[in-house]
């Protein structure tokens, strides 16, 4: 969601796109296509009952972004939209709708989080059992650090940008895990296991 609350925007891992629908009106304003060496703006319309040209089907094997994250900035500014297939993310300016910078990742990024303060970018690599943290100042990665299991799957960040959360999902009859890292160090701080395979995770809120 935009920090406005005036746009919701959804990735489209099986057509390469990053789709933007006013909240308002509930229509697909515009489409951004992020397929390597295809970045850039969709402007077909909507057509009842078809299928949005410029999908996966189109592309290369080697072209495939496989986006599944879109996170607006604090600012709303920019996008960052994690390309599991491609080990990069895409930071999109929302006003100019173009890719702005690119991030090298480890292995498979999937989920994605800023910091509230605007300094931090955080990717959970699904394929890499580990969580990568990118100074959004310098554009670069300051740290990789290791999952205490494997599938390592969504993360969100505590209001004071102070700690980030994230869920992993073990393989099979293994617990899935909470591990808590500190933003600043990029280290494990904590891990909690609970039920097998925890997928999503959200804050609730912080204790005065």
């Amino acid at each position: 969601m935009h920090p406005d609350g005036s746009r919701f925007y959804s990735a489209c891992m099986m057509d390469d796109q990053i789709v933007e629908i006013d909240t308002r009106t509930f229509d697909v304003t515009r489409r951004f296509r992020v397929a390597k060496g295809h970045e850039g703006p969709l402007w077909e319309p909507e057509t009842k009952g078809s299928r949005p040209s410029g999908g996966m089907a189109e592309m290369s094997a080697d072209s495939r972004c496989s986006p599944t994250w879109v996170q607006p900035a604090p600012s709303g500014e920019v996008l960052y939209v994690a390309c599991n297939a491609g080990d990069v993310i895409h930071e999109v300016q929302t006003d100019e709708w173009k890719v702005a910078r690119q991030f090298t990742t480890g292995r498979g990024p999937y989920n994605l989080a800023v910091t509230p303060d605007g300094r931090t970018l955080i990717a959970t690599l699904k394929q890499g059992a580990a969580v990568e943290f990118f100074d959004l100042a310098s554009g670069e990665s300051r740290a990789v650090s290791r999952s205490t299991t494997t599938v390592t799957h969504g993360v969100e960040v505590t209001p004071d940008s102070r700690y980030a959360f994230v869920s992993v999902e073990g393989v099979g009859a293994e617990p899935g895990k909470v591990d808590i890292y500190d933003v600043a160090t990029a280290r494990l701080v904590a891990s909690v296991a609970v039920g097998q395979q925890a997928g999503g995770i959200a804050f609730w809120k912080m204790n005065d």
